[in-house]
């Protein structure tokens, strides 16, 4: 059961962090590596 949720928790940040690329990309801007954007000049 356990494995389970690690797994959804997991897949589920993925889901998140692709809807955090297409809104980056959307205005604008480059989603090069890293895709970090908490480390990107954009939070600057």
């Amino acid at each position: 059961m356990a494995s389970k949720v690690l797994a959804q928790a997991v897949l589920h940040s993925v889901h998140h962090w692709a809807q955090v690329a297409m809104e980056v990309r959307q205005a604008g801007f480059p989603t090069e590596k890293p895709q970090d954007i908490i480390g990107s000049p954009v939070m600057k």
